[in-house]
């Protein structure tokens, strides 16, 4: 959805409200507003990183382990993208001052936003993501308390009762620590609740479920879109996210309960609609490399879409489509399989 979202913008010229890519056609308001893909990375990461401390205490040793692993999957791939563009974007720019913010993860500020363009289009993700995992072991010691579970609620809701019209504090980890916590409070449920076992005896219910939350997504996108898209400033914008947020987590909760009537893993309940062992391959190849293709998208997007442009492309909804699906996606997925053997893998 990401990758969809920034070559549309890329193909046009979204740089002002006004020049936001208006649909045509109703169906690829996934694709236009693609932007709700970088909210379903903050739910699962959320979500994930729940999982993997469910039955956990933070003890020294835990906490050690745990900032290990982190940093092991994010800075080895986020610093090479940076000395990458180092190396091929000219920076005249580049002194000490522009240089540490994105050695500390502060690249969310924006007056930092033309520096090492087009590769930092993406790192203000990468910082909030980094943010919150140095808070996640602090949150998570409340959040399995169930009575503070409201008070984590509320306070992911002062950004939005203090600054309803203020879009900036969206790219911090302020701005989006509802969608986070809605990702650890669906761990919780999935995890430590009958929840899910109650919804799984019920498969016509979660399968009713399922196609209406994906129905109310893309009504919510298109909606979004008619409204003026991302760009726009006001206070549905500032709550946008979180009602987003809600409804992905339906979402998740009512396949992960579909996951255990089957007792199959999702991945493989989808596959049977087609050739069973590709389907698996490629799902699981994709999602190995998936933060490869997060950071090199926008990159490659960036320098393809130029090249086209200079060239005569003309930037019409099927054209758009076309060169995203059969050129700008096989060349993200080529350079992020590359990127993951050589850089991630070895970590």
């Amino acid at each position: 959805m990401v990758i969809f979202f920034h070559a549309t913008l890329l193909y046009t010229d979204y740089y002002v409200h006004e020049n936001w890519p208006k649909l045509t056609n109703p169906f690829l308001s996934f694709w236009y507003e693609g932007h709700a893909g970088v909210d379903l990375l903050f739910i699962l990461t959320g979500f994930l990183l729940t999982v993997s401390f469910i039955n956990k205490k933070f003890t020294i040793k835990n906490l050690i382990k745990y900032f290990i692993r982190r940093a092991k999957r994010i800075l080895p791939l986020y610093f090479a993208s940076i000395m990458t563009a180092l190396i091929i974007v000219p920076s005249p720019d580049l002194s000490l001052s522009t240089f540490l913010p994105y050695l500390f993860f502060f690249t969310n500020l924006p007056v930092h936003i033309a520096f090492l363009s087009p590769f930092n289009a993406v790192y203000w993700a990468i910082t909030v993501e980094v943010h919150f995992s140095l808070i996640f072991p602090l949150i998570t010691g409340f959040i399995k308390k169930t009575k503070f579970l409201l008070l984590l609620v509320v306070l992911a809701l002062i950004p939005k009762i203090l600054m309803p019209t203020n879009l900036t504090y969206l790219s911090s980890v302020y701005g989006r620590i509802d969608q986070f916590i809605v990702g650890m409070i669906l761990a919780n449920v999935c995890f430590k609740s009958n929840i899910p076992g109650l919804l799984a005896k019920r498969k016509s219910l979660l399968i009713f479920m399922i196609i209406s939350l994906v129905i109310l997504l893309w009504f919510f996108l298109l909606n979004l879109n008619y409204l003026g898209g991302y760009l726009v400033n006001s206070s549905y914008q500032s709550y946008y996210h979180s009602l987003e947020a809600l409804i992905w987590a339906l979402l998740i909760l009512f396949v992960f309960s579909a996951n255990l009537k089957m007792h199959l893993p999702f991945a493989e309940v989808i596959q049977q609609i087609g050739d069973k062992r590709l389907f698996y391959n490629l799902i699981t190849a994709l999602s190995t490399i998936s933060y490869s293709m997060f950071i090199w998208h926008f990159p490659l997007a960036s320098y393809i879409i130029k090249w086209q442009k200079l060239n005569g492309f003309v930037a019409s909804e099927s054209n758009i489509v076309i060169n995203t699906l059969f050129i700008i996606l096989p060349a993200t997925i080529l350079v992020s399989a590359v990127s993951y053997l050589v850089i991630e893998k070895p970590f």
